[in-house]
């Protein structure tokens, strides 16, 4: 192989890394497990809201409540979703109950209560 095409060979396997290093980032960031997969697609499913879902983060939360897995969703303020940049308000939050096959969420209770989704 002539020094050229190393250095080519080198500059892609470099940039690959550093492009799969950053996605991996972002996955990390939004907490991309099962449950946080399962949180959007409530999402979708039940139109829990209107927000773009590219202006949204899903976050697992560390522990379980009343043995709910929590997933908590929040608006991403940046130049393309608009707000404040210093905040990120949570919308709602999901509940997955998996011994009962259940899903919960307080996105349309007026009371901000967890609410089993039909």
């Amino acid at each position: 192989m002539n020094k050229l095409s190393k250095l080519s060979l080198y500059i892609f396997i470099t940039s690959l890394l550093v492009f799969l290093s950053a996605c991996s980032n972002v996955d990390a960031e939004q907490g991309n497990n099962a449950f946080v997969v399962k949180a959007k697609n409530t999402t979708k499913k039940y139109n829990l809201t209107t927000i773009p879902f590219s202006c949204l983060s899903f976050k697992l939360q560390n522990e379980k409540t009343e043995d709910k897995v929590i997933v908590d969703v929040r608006e991403i303020h940046n130049a393309d979703c608009g707000g404040d940049l210093d905040t990120s308000p949570r919308l709602f939050s999901i509940g997955f109950d998996d011994s009962k096959n259940e899903i919960w969420s307080d996105a349309k209770s007026l009371l901000g209560q967890m609410e089993k989704l039909e």
